[in-house]
């Protein structure tokens, strides 16, 4: 849960802490946040990973709201909700270089 620093009105309703519930998410969610960003962001070359606005793009698809909604968010509140997506999405990379980790200590062992 999010607190947010002051209420917002997104589409008529007021929030004031934001559900965001990544884990809910299924893969099919993401491929779908992944097209909705690449013709959102088309121009754009960078690693997706990194753009606050794939971070946005998932955020929205979660919390069931507007992308434009999130971006009328005051920073404080507007990096939360990009910081705490970034985090998620990054936790699939962490996984994989703990694996990698391990596996390099135990043939060093």
């Amino acid at each position: 849960m999010i607190k947010l620093s002051k209420t917002y009105n997104f589409s008529g309703k007021e929030y004031n802490e934001l559900a965001l519930n990544l884990d809910e998410l299924t893969g099919t969610d993401l491929l779908q946040c992944e097209k909705e960003f690449k013709m959102r962001c088309k121009d754009r070359t960078a690693v997706k990973e990194l753009e606050d606005a794939w971070a946005v793009t998932v955020a929205a698809y979660a919390l069931k709201v507007k992308y434009g909604d999130l971006l009328t968010l005051k920073a404080p509140d507007y990096l939360k909700v990009v910081n705490q997506t970034k985090l998620f999405l990054s936790s699939g990379w962490e996984d994989e270089k703990k694996k990698s980790t391990e596996k390099e200590e135990t043939t060093v062992a």
